[in-house]
């Protein structure tokens, strides 16, 4: 888990408004920013970190998003929601002809027939087509053996926080956080 944290709205206390050099850092000046913005919430005490992250998690990492640019409507959180919007569970997927996938992981490469362009039309697929696929990512994790619907339900758990650069579960290389 994350043990810094940048400063956003909890500006240090006495900062004189000094340069710092090449190598160090500059301070803005506490009295001179409280002076120009004193009604500013960051200095009423009103609003804290804590309050801004809580904010940043229900606004912007969980919960539905209506009335949104593109989609009238988006579920951040992946995993629930109406089923034809949930993302599928591999083993569920139905396949076979009349336009149906080929496999969970591939269209029905198969030829409506002479003079159609319908895929209801479609014959089923070849009976090996899920057993050919052999492909697998090259890199460390789960990658595309890890169920769709799993990995929502991952993603959709993560708290502001438990984000740990580069590790997204417990199978990650490297340190986790599952608390």
């Amino acid at each position: 888990m994350p043990t810094h944290n940048q400063n956003t709205v909890n500006p240090p206390a006495g900062g004189n408004g000094k340069l710092g050099g090449v190598s160090e850092l500059s301070r803005s000046n506490t009295k001179s920013l409280e002076a120009s913005f004193p009604g500013s919430p960051i200095h009423d005490g009103s609003m804290t970190r804590e309050s801004v992250q809580a904010q940043f998690q229900e606004k912007v990492l969980d919960g539905v998003v209506d009335n949104g640019y593109c989609f009238s409507s988006f579920n951040r959180d992946y995993d629930k929601g109406p089923d034809k919007l949930k993302p599928p569970v591999i083993a569920e997927v139905e396949t076979g002809a009349g336009g149906l996938p080929g496999s969970p992981h591939m269209p029905n490469p198969a030829s409506p027939g002479t003079g159609s362009v319908n895929p209801s039309d479609q014959p089923d697929p070849p009976d090996d087509m899920e057993k050919n696929k052999v492909s697998r990512p090259p890199y460390i994790g789960e990658g595309s053996a890890l169920d769709p619907m799993s990995s929502s339900k991952q993603q959709s758990a993560h708290k502001v926080k438990k984000y740990i650069l580069g590790k997204s579960h417990k199978g990650s290389v490297g340190s986790y956080s599952g608390s």
